[in-house]
């Protein structure tokens, strides 16, 4: 719920707070950045535990609370920080669990496709009725009430620096990045382009809800191969923001949701058939599509600046194109290597 807001809160803090549209992209960055850190120091750093599990899901929801008081676009940023690294925490304990459990993983990865879908339909109407601050309050109630809901936590060691050699799980890692790299480089700006198209806010709830509804689709399929649905996210980003028709922009928004959501766990699956124990790559891989969330909106607000979003379309599905490639790549060698 907490990444599928920030399309809806950027337009609102450009009124809120008067910012350019390239200065508004470091609310994700700066959110991402700290999700990231988590999600790669965490596995090396701390024991997955309960105790981990509440601790951070009371920091999410005390970081929401004050996100909702911030008094200009810089407190809100610090805020920002602590909810990322929080929810970095909690994304690396579930991750963790799933790779124990291969089965699951199709289960966990649809949470955040539905948790969107839900956030996506609340939006609109609190930010009409109430505005930004609301967002935030929503997430900080949502964290609270997760707090108790059980959840059994399979206690387990330090990663550390004791990984498989494997390069083909290497180049599987870059990858990940790249497909968060070029994929947030256009989503976080879906909301200012469709406004630029003169589409209401609720044409922007119904193409995140849509999305969000897709991926759920997308993760009841077991994807044999990982390469065709990247190569199908590239096409659905060209579609979002490089053709200046409001209804084919949702339909790609759509077709982005369903994708994503069968070349992810397909390219999880691929890691775990190379590390030497379960859930090994599970924290670097989040931390590197987080940390391609990073770079992506500062890389999309640029280009975007130079040549508009016909450009940054342009781009960010070339980007994903090459990716592509690489992700068939290692699946044609592990196929030979049989």
């Amino acid at each position: 719920v907490m990444f599928a807001a920030t399309a809806f809160l950027l337009p609102e803090c450009v009124r809120a707070f008067d910012l350019a549209t390239a200065r508004t992209g470091w609310y994700s960055s700066v959110q991402v950045a700290s999700f990231a850190a988590a999600s790669f120091g965490a596995g090396r750093l701390l024991r997955p535990s309960r105790s981990l599990l509440v601790t951070a899901t009371a920091a999410f929801a005390i970081a929401n609370f004050l996100s909702a008081l911030a008094p200009g676009f810089t407190e809100l940023l610090g805020m920002r920080a602590i909810a990322g690294l929080a929810a970095g925490t909690v994304n690396w304990l579930a991750w963790t669990e799933a790779a124990r459990r291969p089965r699951a993983m199709g289960r966990v990865a649809a949470i955040g496709p539905f948790a969107a879908a839900a956030g996506s339909m609340a939006f609109a109407p609190l930010l009409t009725a109430f505005g930004y601050r609301s967002v935030f309050l929503l997430l900080a109630l949502l964290g609270l009430v997760t707090l108790a809901l059980p959840a059994d936590i399979e206690p387990g060691e330090r990663v550390g620096r004791r990984v498989s050699d494997s390069r083909s799980n290497l180049v599987l890692l870059a990858a990940a990045g790249a497909l968060t790299l070029f994929g947030s480089a256009t989503f976080v700006y879906i909301g200012i382009h469709l406004e630029q198209l003169g589409a209401p806010t609720l044409v922007l709830s119904t193409a995140m809800t849509g999305n969000a509804l897709a991926g759920i689709l997308g993760t009841r399929f077991r994807a044999k191969r990982a390469w065709p649905w990247v190569l199908a996210v590239a096409g659905s980003v060209l579609a979002s923001v490089a053709i200046p028709v409001v209804w084919v922009s949702v339909a790609g928004i759509w077709a982005w949701g369903f994708s994503f959501w069968l070349a992810v766990p397909r390219l999880l699956r691929l890691l775990e058939e190379r590390s030497d124990r379960p859930g090994e790559r599970a924290g670097d891989a989040q931390a590197l599509m987080a940390a391609g969330r990073i770079v992506g909106p500062a890389l999309g607000g640029g280009v975007e600046a130079l040549g508009g979003f016909a450009l940054l379309g342009a781009v960010a599905s070339g980007g994903l194109v090459g990716t592509a490639v690489a992700a068939g790549a290692v699946e044609r060698f592990r196929d030979a290597d049989r």
